[in-house]
């Protein structure tokens, strides 16, 4: 792709989301219900559930799926696993086999459109800066298996950089006027408003009225090994009864600037056993620039407490920040002390996160969390803030220099 070719794509991405915010706003008044974030791992959530709740109704919504030994996104994950720990000591696990969907009920019913990257973050607390928006991709070619299923699966948008992937695909039907389409958890009661602009009516009550079957609508990054994902968050957003955009992000491992992607879309029909795939693979290129920088604590800061922080990787792309906090810690990985960081200014007021990582063990009693910040400046000092995610007590604040 020429220069010239990526400055008329990126305007074209910058002018359609400026046309859609207008539509959008006017769309989501009276829809009460905000995006809630996680305290400390930014992903977003139904407001009105706990997460016991949630898995609960994925495991109603989606035993048929859990039963499959083919599917990429393992529910089993989830079973016999206590609360705090999937939060703490397999975030991954836990986030892989949980699908969140927000509740900022803000969908259209319009034609040939999409929703596309910039749309979805402004449902949530991820902030696409300027310079990023020109390595958003459209038009994306993609080889896909034969398609015996009810729907077709077209990639619209993806966005990377050398530690996330963002990727919003669409599920559309094949024949029009049969189905509706709702997000992969979506059980018949609830409400239409958490994905769409129908506001007033359940899944159930919506489809009788119309005559349509429901279809949950699902998905995701197929080969996270290969590019070394943990966990991916989605959202689903309504273009018309059965079309449905969904918004893949995750963290990845993976350093190529060209990567194989294999995306997953799925369908489940109420009342049936089957759960149908569709593969589509696809070439996504990694055009940010990357810095890292070293910021080092020279004493130990943090008082007398069970863990002391040794350093922090400030890593820098045109997307975001990312700070990858090292620390001994006497408990080990231990989740029951719900040990967790946030980036926080030196009057303590917290940077504005997007996600995190749960603990990675580096070596023998040395661990790691990643927090994820909208693009931001750090400057000479790194002030690194530690509290209990579960009793929410402060532990204190770490300053760390640049090395």
């Amino acid at each position: 792709m020429t220069n010239c070719e990526k400055t008329r794509e990126s305007v074209t991405v910058q002018d359609r989301s400026e046309r859609n915010r207008v539509d959008r706003e006017s769309m989501i008044q009276g829809c009460g219900n905000p995006i809630v974030e996680d305290d400390f791992h930014g992903f977003s959530h139904r407001n009105c559930e706990g997460t016991e709740q949630l898995r609960e109704r994925y495991k109603k919504a989606f035993d048929v799926l859990a039963a499959s030994e083919k599917i990429s996104l393992e529910v089993d994950q989830m079973k016999n696993k206590k609360q705090k720990s999937n939060y703490k000591k397999s975030v991954a696990a836990a986030v892989a086999a949980l699908v969140f969907v927000t509740a900022a009920g803000s969908g259209v019913y319009a034609a040939a459109r999409h929703w596309g990257i910039l749309d979805f973050a402004d449902r949530t607390a991820m902030d696409v800066p300027e310079e990023a928006v020109p390595q958003i991709q459209t038009e994306i070619e993609t080889a896909q298996e034969t398609n015996d299923t009810i729907f077709q699966c077209t990639v619209k948008e993806a966005l990377c950089d050398s530690q996330t992937i963002t990727v919003v695909y669409e599920v559309a039907a094949k024949e029009a006027g049969k189905y509706l389409f709702v997000p992969e958890d979506a059980l018949p009661e609830d409400r239409m408003s958490n994905w769409s602009n129908v506001s007033d009516m359940t899944a159930e009550e919506y489809a009788a009225g119309k005559g349509l079957t429901i279809v949950n609508i699902g998905g995701g990054i197929r080969n996270t090994e290969e590019l070394g994902i943990g966990a991916q968050s989605i959202d689903f957003l309504s273009v018309s009864d059965d079309v449905m955009d969904i918004c893949v992000t995750c963290g990845k491992a993976e350093e190529g600037t060209s990567m194989d992607v294999a995306m997953v879309a799925t369908a489940h029909v109420s009342g049936s056993e089957e759960v149908m795939r569709l593969q589509s693979d696809f070439v996504l290129q990694d055009m940010s620039t990357t810095t890292s920088t070293t910021y080092l604590c020279s004493e130990n800061a943090s008082g007398e407490q069970f863990f002391e922080i040794d350093k922090a990787d400030v890593i820098q792309t045109e997307l975001g920040t990312y700070v990858d906090v090292y620390y001994r810690n006497d408990k080990g990985d231990d989740p029951k002390d719900g040990l967790i960081f946030r980036i926080v200014d030196q009057t303590g007021k917290a940077y504005e996160s997007t996600g995190g990582s749960g603990v990675q063990c580096v070596e023998s009693g040395l661990y790691s969390q990643r927090c994820m910040l909208n693009k931001c400046e750090i400057g000479e000092t790194l002030y690194v803030e530690a509290f209990d995610c579960w009793g929410k007590e402060v532990y204190g604040v770490t300053e760390l220099s640049r090395e």
